[in-house]
């Protein structure tokens, strides 16, 4: 329920600098950075490796 409410505060954040012109890039990026490290603090696996490796 925590990671839920994080997310839609960072997403409602984002949405906010970016109504006020700052850099979409930049914006969307740190938006990313900070949902995967609050991910890792919750104690979700963010980069897993997969064991499904479509080139072989």
């Amino acid at each position: 329920m925590v990671d839920s409410i994080l997310a839609v505060i960072v997403l409602i954040l984002a949405g906010w600098a970016i109504a006020k012109n700052y850099d979409a890039k930049v914006v969307l990026f740190i938006a990313a950075l900070v949902l995967l490290y609050s991910g890792l603090l919750l104690g979700h696996n963010v980069l897993v490796p997969c064991n499904n490796n479509i080139f072989a």
